[in-house]
């Protein structure tokens, strides 16, 4: 643990926007909207496409050819919003947290059907 606030070194020359926790991991979304998440990986909640966890910020290559315009991190999964009000979800996909009718984790982000909009 750490008594003072501390420079993510890795985020030093990226333009960040936004930074968000979740229960057990973080991002960081960039002025460009590229998203970045480090943290525990269990059920895929980082968007890397595993577990793992990460210890330094990564971006999520599976919203790479969008540009992200909010996040949110909840205990075991993930959602955000592309500038067009696109929504995606990822993580836990047993428990209904994603609502995307899923009997297992969802590891990469996952637009979600029917046109489901964010409010923009």
């Amino acid at each position: 643990h750490e008594d003072a606030p501390k420079l993510v070194s890795a985020l030093a020359r990226l333009d960040v926007a936004m930074v968000v926790a979740g229960a057990s991991h973080s991002f960081a979304l960039t002025a460009d909207g590229a998203l970045y998440s480090w943290g525990a990986g269990q059920c895929g909640r980082l968007g890397h496409g595993d577990e793992a966890k990460q210890l330094l910020p990564k971006r999520v290559d599976g919203l790479s050819s969008v540009k992200v315009v909010s996040v949110s991190g909840g205990a075991f999964h993930s959602l955000a919003a592309d500038e067009r009000g696109n929504v995606y979800g990822w993580g836990d996909g047993d428990g209904a947290s994603l609502g995307l009718q899923l009997t297992q984790d969802q590891l990469e982000p996952r637009q979600y059907p029917n046109g489901l909009q964010a409010a923009r």
